[in-house]
C-alpha cells in the first residue's frame, strides 16, 4: 500500500503529514525521501533537506519523521502550486534504495 500523504498550506510554510501502513512489515525501512516540484533555485525537482539531528539533502540520510515541512516558501511563492512525493527507504546503511511504487503524492498551492 502506497504512503498517504496529506498538505497543509500557509503563507510560507507546507506542511506534509504522512503515513505508510507497510512500514511495520518492513524489517529494513529506514525513513523517507521527499521530492519536491519545481524545485530549489530553478532545478526542475528538489529532495527536502533533513533539518534534525544530520543536515543532508542526499538520500543517505533519511527523514524519519511522519511529518515534514517545507520552509523555503517565500513572497514570490505566492499562488504557486508545489507537488510532492513522499517515498519510502529502505536497505542497510551505505546501500539505500528508494521505494517508487510505494511513493504517495500530493499537490498543494500557496495562498
Amino acid at each position: 500500500m502506497p504512503v498517504l500523504v496529506k498538505g497543509y498550506m500557509s503563507r510560507n510554510l507546507v506542511l506534509l503529514a504522512y503515513d505508510w501502513p507497510a512500514a511495520d512489515l518492513q524489517a529494513d525501512f529506514r525513513g523517507f525521501g521527499i521530492e519536491r516540484t519545481p524545485g530549489f533555485a530553478g532545478a526542475e525537482r528538489s529532495w527536502l533537506p533533513r533539518r534534525i539531528d544530520r543536515a543532508g539533502t542526499d538520500l543517505d540520510t533519511p527523514i524519519r519523521q511522519f511529518y515534514w515541512w517545507d520552509a523555503s516558501i517565500d513572497e514570490s511563492d505566492r499562488g504557486a502550486s508545489f507537488h510532492y512525493r513522499v517515498v519510502p527507504v529502505i536497505g542497510p546503511e551505505g546501500s539505500l534504495q528508494l521505494l517508487d511504487h510505494e511513493a504517495g503524492q500530493v499537490e498543494v498551492r500557496v495562498p
